[in-house]
Parts: structure tokens; C-alpha cells; sequence
């Protein structure tokens, strides 16, 4: 709007109004907002520069085939005959400047959303600035009719292109989908394999925890729980918004959430439940690593209990906790909470996580 301000020479009163009365919303709501950005101080998500060409690489990979298309098509098109045809096909009105600057506006939002995010709100992740999607869908457009003179046949031909490209892709993803409910299909019958069947299951992050608690059967998610404890998190993963969001939402949500010190006093044996993989992305790879989002098991072993890996079912594994009076010891041979170098994962899952990175 500033550019077709500039553009016109005068001020469009009623667009302008209707621009800043979207703020009335942020007035109305400011002292929630103030409350809310308590958690921002030791957010999960620290905003990093190296955020913003990786946020252009992740929002661009699905579409790098269409991508690829124009650019052989641009490339191996002869420029005269190019030519010939633009002055042959009638011209079409110019795209607007000022909608040119909005598309350029919605590719910029993962900058503007990332300074703000470092200088002043302190925390990004690639979901805040998903809405650049719609200013690279626009100007990949805007670039096929100009590569292609504005003929109808070439642009039906980008967008069927296009659909085919994307329904490729959304098929890759359900399998991959489908792939992903049999192992967690899987993981619901090998924990209802075990034994005894009345031990709880502390699940080591939140993620993994919400997923057994809304799918897993009956006999499962009545037994899972997540343990919490903000200083733990903070002390050994750097955040504690998880830990806090969950315990203050304890009252409003029917969630088997237990403050972690009082449940391990109060527990002489229960298991606890370690995903180490992520799910796979609709390329085949695994994104995410569970374990990283866990502090449990590098602060079990200053606790006095005994833990021993039990079971492992494909990424999961399996152990079982059990109280030892006053005495530690036993348990510092048994985990150790020191990280592997490079990789920060307490050394009772490095050689599990290697081995199944290397698989």
C-alpha cells in the first residue's frame, strides 16, 4: 500500500483505516500479550540467522521441479522466435507494481519475522513464516508468463506440470504417512507386550507423550505420563517453555502431567519410553530427533534409582526404572548423563542412536 500510495500521489483514507483498525485487536489484547511473553526468555525455538536461508530451502524443495521446468524452458528457448511471439500475441496489461511489491512483501516475511524474533520477541520457528508461500506462488506465476510470451497452451502446460508435481509429492507423503502409522501401530503392541501391564509409562518428550495419549489404545494411554521440570529442561536443553506451557495448561486440559521430582519419590518402578528417530519427511528422510527434546534421562541418573534398558522395537526403546533407596551409585553405572561429543545425547543412547543413524 505504501508503494500505491507513491505510485497514485495520494492517500488512500480508507484502506489506510482499514489497515491500522487490524490493530485494534493487539491494543485490546496487550496485557495477554505482556503475560504470554514471559515464556519467550528461554523459548524452545532460539531465532538464529542460519534460519532464514534454511527456511527458503525448506519452503522451496517441494516445488523443485516446476522450478527446474521454467528454468530449462527459459534457458533452451530460442530468444528471436521468443520475440517473434511476443510482438505476435496481443499484450495483456502489466502486473501492478504495487501487487508486484506485496508478492516481494509476503517473500520477505521469514526476514522481518526472524529480526523481530531476535531483537525483540525472541523466538522463530519455519511455522511463523509459512505465509511466504503465498508471494513465491504468485511470483513463480508471474515469471512462467513472461518465459512464455503469454501463450495459454505453455501456461496450461506449467500447471499441469505443477498439479502432476504436487500430486507425486502428496502421494510420496502418504506413504510415507501410512509407513508412519504401522510403526507407531507397532508401538502401541509392543508396549501393551509388556509384562506387567500395570506400570506407568513416563514418556521422555512431549511430542511422543500427546501422540500415545490421543491414538494409542485404551490399555496404553491410560498408562502413559509425562514427567515436567523447567529447571531440568532449561539446566540441560537450554529452554523451558515445554515443561512450563504444559504444567500451566495441567488445569484446563485432562493431561497426565506430573511435576518430576514428587513422582519419582513416590514411584518404586516404572518404565520409561525413548523414541530416538523422527518421523520421515515426504523425501524419505528423518526430520526431527525426539530424544534431543528429552531431559530425562540425563537427570535419572542423579536420581536414586536403578535404570536398565529392557526392550527396542525399530527407534524405540524401552526401560525400566526402579526406586534403590538412598544410594545412587548403582545407576551411574548403568547411564551416564555425559553427552557424545558433537551430538549431545547421554551416553546410554549413543550407540542406539548411531547405530540406527547409520541404518
Amino acid at each position: 500500500e505504501i508503494v500505491r500510495t507513491f505510485m497514485r500521489r495520494r492517500i488512500d483514507f480508507p484502506i489506510w483505516i482499514s489497515l491500522l483498525g487490524v490493530m485494534a485487536p493487539l491494543v485490546l489484547f496487550f496485557p495477554v500479550i505482556q503475560e504470554a511473553r514471559r515464556y519467550s526468555y528461554h523459548f524452545w525455538a532460539h531465532p538464529e540467522w542460519h534460519l532464514i536461508p534454511g527456511f527458503y530451502y525448506t519452503l522451496m524443495i517441494p516445488a523443485i521441479g516446476p522450478i527446474v521446468a521454467a528454468i530449462l524452458v527459459f534457458s533452451l528457448w530460442p530468444g528471436g522466435e521468443l520475440s517473434k511471439r511476443q510482438f505476435a500475441i496481443p499484450s495483456s496489461p502489466q502486473f501492478p507494481c504495487h501487487e508486484m511489491a506485496a508478492a516481494i512483501g509476503f517473500v520477505a516475511i521469514p526476514v522481518v519475522a526472524l529480526v523481530l524474533g531476535k531483537f525483540v520477541i525472541g523466538a522463530f520457528t519455519y511455522r511463523y513464516a509459512l505465509s511466504a508461500v503465498i508471494g513465491f506462488s504468485i511470483l513463480w506465476v508471474i515469471a512462467v508468463r513472461r518465459i512464455d510470451g503469454g501463450r495459454a497452451i505453455m501456461g496450461t502446460c506449467f500447471t499441469l506440470l505443477a498439479c502432476g508435481w504436487f500430486m507425486m509429492a502428496a502421494t510420496t507423503q502418504f506413504k510415507h504417512q501410512t509407513a508412519t502409522s504401522i510403526s507407531w501401530s507397532n508401538n502401541y503392541t509392543f508396549l501393551q507386550s509388556e509384562m506387567d501391564a500395570t506400570l506407568p509409562i513416563a514418556v521422555a518428550d512431549l511430542h511422543t507423550f500427546m501422540t500415545l495419549s490421543h491414538y494409542a489404545p485404551p490399555a496404553v494411554s491410560s498408562r502413559v505420563v509425562y514427567l515436567a521440570d523447567p529447571k531440568a529442561s532449561l539446566r540441560h536443553l537450554g529452554h523451558d517453555t515445554v515443561d512450563r506451557g504444559i504444567l500451566d495448561l495441567k488445569p484446563w486440559f485432562q493431561v497426565a502431567v506430573e511435576e518430576y521430582e514428587s513422582y519419582i519419590a513416590s514411584q518404586d518402578r516404572f518404565l520409561v519410553f525413548l523414541e530416538v528417530q523422527g518421523e520421515r519427511n515426504w523425501l524419505g528422510y528423518y526430520w526431527g530427533r525426539p530424544w534431543a527434546l528429552s531431559w530425562l534421562l540425563y537427570e535419572l541418573p542423579n536420581a536414586p534409582v536403578h535404570i536398565e534398558l529392557m526392550r527396542r522395537n525399530e527407534n524405540s526403546l524401552l526401560f525400566l526404572v526402579t526406586a534403590n533407596g538412598e544410594d545412587p551409585s548403582v545407576s551411574t553405572d548403568v547411564v551416564d548423563s555425559s553427552f557424545v561429543q558433537g551430538d549431545h545425547v547421554p551416553r546410554v543412547l549413543s550407540e542406539p542412536v548411531q547405530r540406527l543413524s547409520h541404518n
